[in-house]
């Protein structure tokens, strides 16, 4: 009985270590995200979105596909932008509108 309670134990700790993990590189994630969004906003702004956006990469608390959600709902991506949005919306439906920070 001894054992198999040492037994559960551990396997429920392992989970809980890897569910906290996860969200710790959920964070790191999110993190990188925003700094390419800082480091590269001036090549973003000029490959992603068009001259009229009012939705602009370098803003340190969004991330790349915040901006593009933005901007795909807005209308106002590029072709590449719009190719880069599909390719996300590809791996993860709706990812950009699903991005959009509130």
């Amino acid at each position: 009985m001894g054992l198999l309670y040492t037994l559960l134990a551990s396997i429920l700790k392992s989970l809980a270590f890897f569910k906290r993990m996860a969200s710790y590189s959920m964070i790191v994630a999110i993190s990188i995200d925003q700094l390419g969004n800082v480091i590269l906003q001036n090549l973003l702004n000029k490959l992603f979105i068009t001259k009229k956006s009012e939705h602009l990469f370098g803003n340190e608390d969004h991330t790349i596909s915040s901006v593009l959600g933005e901007n795909k709902k807005d209308q106002t991506l590029s072709l590449v932008g719009n190719r880069v949005a599909e390719i996300l919306d590809f791996i993860d439906k709706n990812h950009v509108l699903n991005s959009i920070e509130h």
